[in-house]
């Protein structure tokens, strides 16, 4: 092999990894540092019914339903819209059932959301 092949087959190889880690998942949701979950009903806030989630077991719960979903091109109207209070940011999911959205991705969970929100 030429040496200039070598090298565009490294930096072809390069790109395609930069590439496939960028389409990745987002990445996973950390309960630590969850201060609240403000959950707007029917998503159309701020006119929106809302309630708030504080207990630690609740808000982990919720986190880990939402780190068990799977990436699934679907489009879907959201019912509830989750803005989950980190210390210093805010992360926003909207769900519907047992699909959510991130980020502008959509996913599949792997249970029904509306189990784990209760006032």
């Amino acid at each position: 092999m030429k040496r200039g092949t070598i090298y565009e087959l490294i930096i072809a190889v390069l790109f395609f990894s930069l590439g496939v880690l960028a389409c990745s998942d987002s990445e996973r949701l950390q309960p630590k540092g969850v201060e609240y979950i403000i959950v707007y009903v029917n998503q159309t806030f701020p006119n929106a019914d809302s309630f708030i989630i504080s207990d630690k077991t609740q808000i982990t719960g919720l986190i880990d339903l939402i780190n068990s979903r799977k990436r699934e091109p679907i489009k879907f109207f959201a019912s509830h819209s989750l803005q989950i209070q980190y210390e210093d940011t805010v992360r926003t999911v909207v769900v519907l059932n047992d699909l959510c959205k991130i980020d502008g991705i959509s996913y599949r969970m792997k249970d029904n959301v509306s189990k784990y929100l209760h006032e």
